[in-house]
């Protein structure tokens, strides 16, 4: 077990996967290859922020010690650890999160059409495009 990140710098961890994944996402879907579950998110992301895997696998426990110490006080990081298996698994599956953005993006593109077709990456927004459907850091939007 790792010490928990600071709660705002784990919720810019937490976007950075998001992003990371909605990115990967497309580039796979371009290669016709099937979408990464969150594990493998994540250790990707980890891998490309830290630039060796040894390095990524000493952070790995600390951003998991992060989701849990903070998911009470955030419901974007309770979603997170949901989504990524980290507890409540009889609710999960391990494309929960891939379901998630696809519905994401559904509802983004039949409220307020756009980009969706580009490269998340060339968009120049983060993952707060989807900020309407998300609510703030600490309220989540109910359906």
């Amino acid at each position: 077990e790792g010490e928990a990140y600071p709660l705002d710098e784990t919720l810019s961890m937490v976007g950075l996967i998001w992003d990371y994944k909605c990115e990967t996402d497309y580039l796979n879907e371009q290669e016709q290859r099937p979408r990464a579950n969150m594990v493998k998110t994540i250790k990707g992301f980890l891998v490309k922020k830290f630039k060796t895997k040894s390095a990524a696998d000493l952070h790995l426990p600390r951003i998991l010690s992060s989701i849990m110490k903070w998911q009470d006080e955030s419901p974007r990081i309770k979603l997170f650890g949901l989504l990524s298996g980290l507890f409540d698994t009889d609710h999960w599956t391990e494309r929960s999160s891939c379901f998630y953005l696809l519905f994401l993006q559904e509802v983004k593109t039949h409220h307020s059409p756009g980009n969706e077709a580009l490269d998340p990456s060339e968009l120049g927004e983060d993952w707060e495009i989807y900020a309407p459907w998300l609510g703030t850091d600490d309220v989540t939007v109910e359906m």
